[in-house]
């Protein structure tokens, strides 16, 4: 859980990797796939913020500022590039990654929770006469990808797989579509109750930035392939990266209800378990997983182009609240009358 304290301060830090890795789109060349995911692995690690000074508000900066008003919070974010080995490597998809996000509470354990994806990358494209509007598309996404992502959805449980998509921030669209993404934007949060603390820090964010500029998104498998569809759906099917992270770690045992969301209450353990093996890159789970599709693969018109499934990097970010070492609360006993 955060509070509404701790809310503006991942608001703000969330943002600054989000533009940072959304403003590159719009470059002359726009960088791959690979490269974005890359530069956002990059951006979340600490030791990098601070060696190239990327961000204006950087994890140290974050830590900081949480650690203020006592309240014992830490967060901490890890980058792990994977060594599949020989046998694995042909399936290994260098542009995906693995989404770990775990939050613990060491006074009140029974709120601890672990929530994981895997996470696949697409990157918006142009349009042919240049720049971008509400017709660019994620031209990568093809009917066969997203059959086989379905395929081990179908293994793993609805929601395992999320696309992560790479798009400008809204003001790197022309002005016309800009205009039109920020009224899809408007009509689609003017039915939210901004009520409890996430919300107040939704309404809190708009007021201080007059709009949503975020470039970085995360859908279900059944999204559209197209800038104006994934804004249409803004903040019902499709989420921003920030409020995607904050969704998670401001509710107790992360019971959001995002599209396709995967979190411990619905899942389980043992499921749950399974995806964060994969995304963190363990060989024996992702060899159970490649096994299994294997025998989806012998359909003679299976694409083995569709096999590179294991994400060659995992993010992980956990988040303490409470001292290191916990604390035993004392039993309270009420006399009964």
């Amino acid at each position: 859980m955060l509070t509404p304290y701790q809310l503006p301060l991942f608001v703000r830090y969330f943002d600054g990797i989000d533009l940072a890795v959304s403003r590159r789109l719009l470059r002359p060349v726009a960088p791959s796939e690979t490269t974005l995911t890359q530069e956002f692995c990059a951006l979340m690690d600490a030791g990098t913020q601070r060696r190239e000074a990327s961000l204006s508000f950087d994890a140290e900066a974050l830590q900081t500022a949480l650690a203020r008003p006592g309240d014992m919070v830490d967060v901490q974010i890890s980058i792990e590039t994977h060594q599949h080995g020989p046998r694995l490597e042909a399936y290994v998809s260098q542009s995906d990654f693995g989404l770990i996000l775990e939050y613990q509470n060491t006074v009140l354990p029974a709120l601890n929770w672990k929530a994981a994806y895997l996470m696949q990358a697409k990157r918006l494209f142009p349009q042919a006469a240049g720049g971008y509007g509400l017709a660019s598309a994620f031209t990568s996404i093809s009917a066969a990808q997203r059959q086989r992502m379905h395929d081990i959805e179908a293994i793993l449980g609805r929601g395992a797989l999320r696309y992560w998509l790479y798009m400008p921030p809204t003001h790197g669209y022309n002005p016309t579509s800009a205009a039109a993404i920020r009224a899809l934007h408007t009509r689609n949060l003017s039915g939210n109750i901004f009520d409890y603390a996430l919300g107040l820090a939704l309404r809190d964010a708009l007021t201080d930035t007059g709009a949503i500029e975020a470039g970085l998104w995360t859908t279900g498998l059944d999204a559209g392939d197209t800038a104006f569809a994934i804004h249409e759906a803004a903040f019902r099917t499709a989420h921003p990266f920030t409020w995607f992270m904050l969704e998670h770690f401001s509710n107790v045992r992360s019971s959001i209800r995002l599209d396709g969301a995967l979190n411990s209450d619905e899942w389980g353990g043992a499921g749950m378990e399974r995806v964060a093996s994969i995304a963190a890159g363990d060989r024996q789970a992702a060899q159970a997983l490649i096994d299994e599709l294997c025998e989806k693969a012998r359909d003679p018109e299976f694409d083995p182009a569709t096999m590179t499934v294991l994400p060659a990097n995992s993010v992980t970010i956990k988040l303490r609240s409470g001292p290191p070492e916990g604390i035993d609360l004392p039993i309270v006993t009420r006399d009964r009358y």
